[in-house]
């Protein structure tokens, strides 16, 4: 199964099974009665496996009345293969793992674990350490890995040509490399999503066995702390690939939040809002930006340099924009429905004159009149679609989101009446 991890899109595009047709992933679940109220969903983290005809998806995220995309939620789906249906059950909500951002392979809440690895015969492996293997392609070493955890390994000077074998929980694959004999080889921001048993096999390719050097981490255990103007940071990073903090922070639309320069090139700052739309960094320079939005942000300082430990010291300054009731204020829209190849039109409202208008996640055959904010045109292709509309004016912008619901053309039955 296959998750598209664009930020707007057609919720019926995801898999087959999920598609309108069949009832639609939305449909399902409120009709299931598991959530009320679904504004957006989110496969960006999404691990899923099958067994027999049970479909299960693991970190999948719901903005709903009684779920946020904080949440990360496990749902189990019967497939009916009579009807190639998918039925929902066994729902539940895991621990809040805070917010993951698949691009730069972080995570908003730590994960304070130390790892270790288990080593054939007996015997373990530390993390944070380089250790020299003697190893065969039928030895299995074994590491359990909490979803959360952001891993990095060092595999360095093997005597032989070798392929690393990573497997998953589920018997899946996690990780599949070549690497040539005498090579120093480091893998950092590889992101566990699946929690359990993970089986590494180091497979020479011209002998039965070889030496290597091996090492791993876990680079997400730095504690979220809580900030806000004129909060002081100052952190210590280590040098096993790339170790981030974090930090949350409550802003409101207009503000512009300001965080100093580090002393350090290999520094960078990133700042993320709590659904992952919109992402602002600098690579080793200050922050300073303006968010568009009212909600919770999270700051990321990262140490960039794999091989060496970095510090961080700074300060927080927000500051309010004293225009911000000039900004534009969209009305809401309401859940839109019409049939597919029939003209559809939606006029948007704004308060305090906006200029120029636009819209992500049309469907093709509409369009958005940029100075009007009028929504027009014959929609060609059925499905739910999250639109997000934006209104701006020399001040500042608005946006809203909404589902625009199209639907097949129902098919007329002919009924043969046999001559007697």
């Amino acid at each position: 199964m296959k998750f598209s991890n664009g930020q707007y899109h057609s919720l019926h595009q995801q898999t087959p099974f999920f598609s309108e047709k069949n009832g639609g992933l939305v449909q399902q679940l409120e009709a299931a009665g598991l959530v009320s109220g679904i504004r957006d969903i989110r496969f960006d983290g999404v691990v899923s496996s099958v067994s027999g005809n049970l479909i299960s998806l693991r970190n999948l995220r719901i903005l709903s009345d009684t779920t946020n995309l904080d949440d990360y939620i496990s749902i189990d789906f019967l497939l009916d293969a009579d009807s190639l249906r998918l039925i929902p059950g066994n729902f539940k909500v895991i621990e809040d793992l805070g917010i993951y951002y698949q691009k730069e392979d972080f995570f908003s809440k730590d994960v304070n674990e130390t790892l270790q690895m288990s080593v054939p015969g007996g015997g373990t492996l530390a993390s944070n350490t380089m250790h020299t293997l003697t190893v065969s392609g039928n030895d299995e070493f074994t590491m359990l890995l909490q979803t959360g955890t952001v891993l990095t390994m060092k595999l360095f000077n093997p005597t032989d040509d070798y392929k690393l074998q990573i497997d998953r929980p589920d018997g899946g694959i996690y990780e599949r490399n070549m690497f040539k004999q005498g090579s120093n080889w480091i893998a950092f921001g590889r992101s566990i999503l699946q929690t359990g048993i993970y089986t590494f096999r180091f497979v020479p390719d011209n002998n039965s066995s070889m030496t290597l050097e091996f090492g791993f981490t876990n680079n997400n255990r730095q504690p979220l702390t809580a900030i806000s103007s004129g909060s002081s940071i100052s952190v210590s990073l280590n040098g096993w690939g790339y170790e981030y903090a974090k930090y949350k922070i409550f802003l409101n639309k207009g503000d512009t939040i300001e965080v100093t320069d580090p002393s350090d090139d290999d520094i960078w700052l990133h700042l993320v809002n709590s659904d992952s739309k919109g992402v602002h960094h600098v690579t080793g320079g200050e922050l300073y930006t303006q968010v568009s939005s009212t909600g919770d942000y999270y700051l990321f300082v990262q140490n960039r340099d794999y091989e060496n430990a970095g510090s961080y010291s700074g300060t927080v300054t927000v500051t309010p924009d004293p225009d911000v009731s000039k900004y534009p204020v969209l009305a809401p829209v309401s859940e839109q429905t019409v049939p597919i190849n029939h003209s559809f039109s939606l006029q948007l409202s704004a308060s305090n004159s906006p200029n120029k208008f636009t819209a992500s996640g049309l469907p093709a055959g509409l369009s958005i009149h940029e100075t009007t904010g009028l929504v027009s045109g014959m929609p060609s292709i059925a499905g739910k679609f999250l639109i997000r509309a934006t209104a701006e004016n020399e001040f500042g912008s608005d946006q809203t989101d909404f589902f625009l619901k199209i639907q097949e053309q129902k098919k007329n039955k002919v009924v043969v009446i046999p001559l007697l």
